[in-house]
């Protein structure tokens, strides 16, 4: 424990024999009379200890110039009694006077954007400042508005070196010059981040009025009348040093800049960093070079294929195809794909489940020259027929059986396409700018858009990742997701075009964890890719089951990661034998955009880091204005580099807002996330999550207001909201609100899914007489009620047993909601990923396990209480 100092430092004219006698003081030398100060300064940031004496004075000397340091206790000595130490024996005369600030300071609290590093502590810095104090209150208010990503900013201000603190607050919003150097406004209540200690300061004598930071970033200004002679700023731990110098820096250049501009400048015009400063926060959020290679995904694949043409590239059950395979029938198939008029350019759907056909024809529509459109086998009609007619398509691959009708528009069966030879195969386009395939994202509008990418970002994502993951023949992937999400495109080409061995998962294998993993362990599986939602039952598998797993390296995208739920994973699979990557991506920026290797060390510290950007891509972070923000401040990610798409399809007004030219120094088009985030000053960015209304289900991007539009759409339903509740477990629920006149909750729950895919059919939907509204006039989601939930009507006499109550029990606690014997789990909100919830639940508490297929064909508890039954007496 040290005391909390302050100190003066006087310069003696005439040298050491200017003090007067008896006054007792320890001596050093310093090496040369221009290094004086800056020994005297050392000394006088010396911790004080609590057992020492209450003043303490050092003489420096060099030649004939020597300054004498006077360092005291700050709650026992005040500034002015400080002041008489040149000339008094504090050890014979000391009147101990305490100094009020101590008493009265407001409390501090953290710093969101400080980013600090333990042990690197009171960065302490001399900033020269043109300007008086007004200027320079106003300038911190300004930046602090910025760090903090707010309207209004809370500050303590010393206005004397043993005055009393005060807060005052500061609107930066719409205001001009002249309203922010108006005298801030005193309050009563807050916390502050930011201390301005303003004192008087007299010729070279320096006064500091505190050593030990009071509050994480503190100023301490010193006046030579009304003009600012110095700033000395100190800074806790809490503080990055590398942030703290810039934080200095832009309080001390806007100060100068206040009294030179018109004081009806809106003040938010005012650039918090100059062009220099802004290359340099991009040169951080900067991958570098993008590695070389071939664009186009098709000559890419054929490289390989003819480098390895009997390595197993797909595995389909216990079908095994290898390079020379694949590569033959895909291009029978785009020979049939040709017949059909597919050429360059054009759209073609694929509407298949995970499987070899789906790779096939991917390829097959690659080496036609065309686009591939994925689509869902298991998305309603309705969207399904939205989709073809929006990407305008004229020939699908699926199954003429169940694709729905959609007008003038083929549906062929895979095998109808490959049945007469390909002949010679056309060498494909040297055109790495056409594009590889269509993926439609959820839309605000209440219909999904299309983002077009092209093959060359396909191919710049493997280059950028390959070294680093070591990725290469000798692995073994899965491909676990559905072709419409875009997590997919990196499973199928990161493992092709990389030599790798691809396993095809099938449809009830990925809703059954326990068969998911008994997969992952008999291929020994070496690279998986997973959501954090999906994986975390696989961890909670995994510490039950204890198999042999052959896995070097997990993936995570699609969601954010709350690094915490790997502990249990780390004390069973050590980070040296089984690699964490952590990867940020949007599907507009082709996937993947940082890379973070997760460690048990950011598992202790709850880390948000999502790393750094990958060779390639660059990471800003900018403000409402586009202007690039420093590091430590939140705003919108903005994504440039090889992964850019070329926009959507069919909405130039919406590219042109979301994909903005000249984003960079060098001019490039960038992608506005409408993400949250913050750079490191090392380059690293954390996400934040949403700056409106999308939200991450399971690793698909929704957004809220197409689940609103949908329900505003049908008719019986005047108004209607729609919000996100996450779950502890990494899951959440989608609930909708809604205003009926006529329609029922029942119908707007089955028109729902109908229309939308079951990842975005909301858990449940309440009916309320009207919106509540906050004074603006929107509505106040913050309070909205619980969502309604059926009473429980009595048990059934046949369900009304032991058993029947334990699953009941545990039907209640993933569904978090009240369950009775008629309830339908899908009804009442429950997902794929609940159902995996119960059955490990079940497990783990002794009851028998059930196929998750059966699940889903007995979904009323009544339904799943007899399965259970029959099984356990069976």
């Amino acid at each position: 424990m040290t005391v909390e100092t302050h100190s003066l430092i006087v310069r003696l004219p005439g040298g050491a024999d200017r003090l007067p006698p008896g006054v007792l003081c320890w001596r050093r030398t310093a090496a040369s009379p221009e290094s004086v100060r800056a020994v005297a300064r050392r000394e006088a940031a010396r911790p004080m200890h609590p057992a020492a004496a209450p003043v303490r004075r050092v003489l420096v000397t060099a030649g004939d110039v020597a300054d004498l340091v006077i360092v005291a206790d700050r709650n026992a000595v005040s500034r002015s009694r400080l002041e008489q130490g040149f000339e008094q024996d504090f050890e014979q005369n000391l009147d101990v006077v305490a100094a009020p600030w101590a008493a009265t300071a407001p409390a501090a609290t953290a710093v969101s954007w400080g980013q600090g590093v333990p042990g690197q502590a009171r960065s302490f810095e001399t900033v020269p400042v043109t300007g008086g104090e007004r200027e320079f209150l106003a300038a911190a208010a300004l930046v602090l508005a910025c760090y903090e990503a707010r309207d209004r900013v809370t500050f303590a201000v010393v206005p004397g070196a043993d005055a009393e603190a005060r807060l005052v607050t500061a609107e930066v919003s719409g205001r001009t010059v002249a309203d922010l150097l108006a005298p801030p406004v005193v309050t009563t209540a807050g916390e502050a981040v930011l201390g301005v200690v303003v004192t008087s300061c007299d010729g070279p004598d320096e006064y500091v009025a505190h050593h030990r930071p009071p509050y994480p970033v503190t100023a301490h200004v010193e006046l030579g009348g009304a003009t600012i002679v110095r700033v000395r700023w100190s800074f806790t731990d809490l503080v990055h040093p590398a942030t703290a110098r810039r934080f200095a820096d832009q309080v001390s250049r806007l100060a100068g800049r206040l009294g030179q501009v018109a004081p009806d400048l809106d003040a938010g015009r005012l650039d918090l960093l100059t062009s220099a400063e802004t290359a340099e926060v991009l040169r951080l959020g900067d991958g570098g070079a993008r590695p070389p290679g071939e664009q186009v995904v098709a000559r890419r694949f054929r490289e390989i294929a003819v480098r390895r043409p009997g390595a197993v590239a797909l595995c389909d059950g216990t079908e095994q195809w290898t390079y020379a395979r694949l590569d033959r029938e895909s291009g029978a198939m785009a020979a049939g794909l040709r017949a059909y008029g597919v050429g360059p350019g054009v759209p073609v759907g694929i509407c298949l489940d995970v499987g070899a056909a789906l790779v096939v024809s991917q390829l097959a529509v690659l080496k036609a020259g065309g686009t591939y459109v994925p689509m869902d086998p298991g998305h309603p009609a309705d969207r399904l027929r939205y989709l073809a007619d929006d990407a305008r398509l004229r020939l699908v691959i699926g199954s003429a059986a169940t694709f729905p009708d959609a007008g003038a528009m083929t549906v062929v069966e895979p095998a109808e396409l490959g049945r007469e030879p390909a002949g010679p195969e056309p060498p494909a386009a040297d055109d790495g700018a056409r594009a590889a395939y269509v993926i439609y994202t959820s839309g605000s509008t209440g219909r999904p858009k299309g983002v077009v990418v092209p093959q060359r970002n396909v191919c710049a994502l493997v280059d950028a990742v390959r070294d680093d993951l070591r990725l290469g023949p000798d692995d073994t992937w899965t491909l676990f997701h559905s072709s419409a999400f875009d997590f997919s495109v990196w499973e199928i080409w990161g493992c092709l075009l990389t030599g790798g061995r691809l396993v095809l998962v099938p449809y009830w294998t990925r809703r059954d964890s326990d068969e998911f993993y008994d997969l992952l362990v008999r291929e020994r599986v070496t690279v998986l890719n997973q959501t954090p939602s999906a994986f975390a039952q696989l961890v909670r598998t995994d510490e039950r089951r204890r198999g042999e797993l052959a896995l070097r390296l997990v993936v995570f995208g699609g969601e954010a990661l709350n690094v915490r739920m790997l502990a249990p994973w780390f004390a069973r699979h050590p980070s040296a034998t089984c690699r964490i990557v952590n990867m940020f991506g949007i599907t507009e920026t082709t996937v993947h955009v940082t890379s973070e290797t997760v460690t048990p060390s950011a598992v202790s510290s709850g880390s948000r880091s999502v790393g750094r950007a990958l060779p390639g891509w660059s990471v800003s972070v900018r403000d409402a204005h586009g202007r690039v923000l420093p590091p430590g401040v939140p705003g919108e990610i903005v994504v440039g580099g090889a992964g850019v798409a070329t926009g959507y399809r069919g909405r130039p007004g919406l590219t042109a807002q979301r994909f903005v030219a000249g984003g960079t120094t060098a001019g490039d088009r960038v992608y506005r996330s409408g993400d949250l985030g913050r750079l490191h000053p090392d380059g690293r960015l954390d996400h934040l999550g949403r700056l409106d209304h999308q939200v991450k289900v399971r690793g698909h991007r929704i957004e809220l207001d197409e689940i609103r539009s949908v329900i505003l759409d049908l008719p019986g339903v005047r108004e209607a909201a729609v919000r996100f509740r996450a779950g502890d477990d990494g899951d959440g629920r989608i609930e909708a609100y809604a205003v009926l006149e006529g329609a029922t909750t029942e119908q707007v729950l089955e028109a729902c899914r109908r229309i939308l895919p079951g990842y975005m059919v909301p858990s449940s939907v309440t009916a309320l007489a009207g919106l509540p509204m906050t004074a603006n006039g929107k509505v106040d989601m913050s309070a909205l009620p619980d969502p309604a939930v059926a009473p429980a009507p009595a048990a059934s006499q046949e369900g009304d047993d032991a058993l029947a109550g334990r699953l009941s029990a545990i039907w209640a606690e993933v569904l978090k909601a009240d369950v009775a014997m008629t309830t339908n789990f899908f009804t009442a909100g429950g997902t794929s990923l609940g159902v995996v919830r119960v059955l490990a639940r079940m497990q783990e508490r002794g009851l028998p396990k059930v196929p998750v297929r059966q699940f889903y064909r007995n979904s009323t508890l009544a339904q799943f209480v007899d399965l259970v039954r029959t099984t356990i007496d069976g």
